[in-house]
């Protein structure tokens, strides 16, 4: 019997998601200390993007690979979810740090930005070059359970 889309899917998402949880395990301390000092210096700021963090690491807790295998349909819903919760956060992060960047004048944050325009950009070209997988979690996503 061939594989299913989730069974194609699941493996590329769980290498993704383990370099994610990597990452983030390592750069821990750094956040804390970064919305601590965000804290000092605009307290509401800084519990808005604490609780984006939150959220986004609570979103990544599910066991998806177990889930997959007992309930695709949910599995489905919960990747959909996972996907805006992504790029919900990113636009936020993005928020905070051209407010805070103002802050500094124009110079700066239109160095800001920059930097993050050029973020997205290599981004799409990454995107562009995943075009298989995304077609996948189309499928996956509105494939009928």
């Amino acid at each position: 019997m061939a594989p299913s889309r989730i069974e194609k899917f699941e493996p590329w998402r769980a290498i993704h998601e383990a370099g994610f949880r990597e990452s983030l395990q390592v750069q821990t301390d750094t956040t804390a200390k970064a919305v601590e000092t965000l804290a000092s210096v605009d307290p509401p700021l800084a519990a808005r993007i604490e609780n984006t963090i939150k959220n986004l690491l609570f979103m990544f807790r599910k066991d998806m690979t177990a889930l997959s295998k007992s309930d695709p349909e949910r599995y489905a819903k919960l990747i959909y979810n996972q996907d805006q919760l992504v790029d919900m956060t990113l636009v936020d992060l993005k928020t905070v740090a051209l407010s805070l960047a103002a802050r500094s004048g124009f110079r700066q944050r239109s160095k800001v930005s920059r930097w993050f325009s050029e973020r997205e950009s290599g981004t799409k070209d990454l995107m562009e070059t995943l075009g298989e997988q995304n077609k996948l979690l189309q499928k996956v996503v509105e494939e009928p359970h």
